[in-house]
């Protein structure tokens, strides 16, 4: 899997969702075809454009099967990452505090029409070596996890380690 060609938004109006895209995200409209408008952020194509649709008559989203919690964007490092919480909290939006989430930092906002974006990093790599695989151990049992679930991750990290060479991305 390579990625996923368009995400669709389904919003009452399009309107404000367009200007966040447009004035703030950097998107530009690229087709409009019935109640569904193309936008695009630098060349386009698959991963690179979204898809508004305007549907006033269409239930609110709920948390299912068959449904999306959020859209995730990337940011290059922790600094773009803080530049477009600023960025987007000009606009009047709430936007979360920066979230450690582990592996990559995140935000979250929702858009003006009430779909929930995320902004993450995914610059952090951890690098492993030989005498790191009992930290890299202790450092990847993500809190919450039982004790099945941490001796089955150490025994993936320790197969991997045994695996590679001297450094790992993981």
């Amino acid at each position: 899997i390579r990625g996923i060609h368009t995400v669709t938004l389904c919003v009452d109006g399009y309107e404000h969702t367009a200007k966040l895209l447009t004035e703030t995200m950097g998107f530009r409209q690229m087709n409009e075809e019935g109640n569904v408008f193309r936008y695009a952020v630098n060349e386009g194509g698959a991963g690179a454009q979204v898809d508004v649709r305007c549907a006033p008559d269409f239930w609110p989203g709920v948390v299912a099967g068959g449904s999306i919690h959020h859209v995730a964007w990337r940011a290059r490092n922790d600094a773009a990452q803080l530049a477009w919480r600023k960025r987007i909290a000009a606009t009047g939006l709430n936007v979360t505090p920066v979230l450690d989430r582990q592996y990559f930092h995140s935000i979250y906002f929702r858009e003006p029409g009430g779909v929930l974006f995320e902004i993450a990093t995914d610059q952090r790599v951890l690098l492993l070596t030989n005498r790191s695989i009992n930290s890299a151990r202790i450092l990847n049992c993500r809190r919450g996890w039982n004790g099945a679930a941490r001796r089955s991750k150490a025994f993936y990290l320790r197969s991997i380690c045994r695996k590679q060479s001297r450094r790992h991305n993981i």
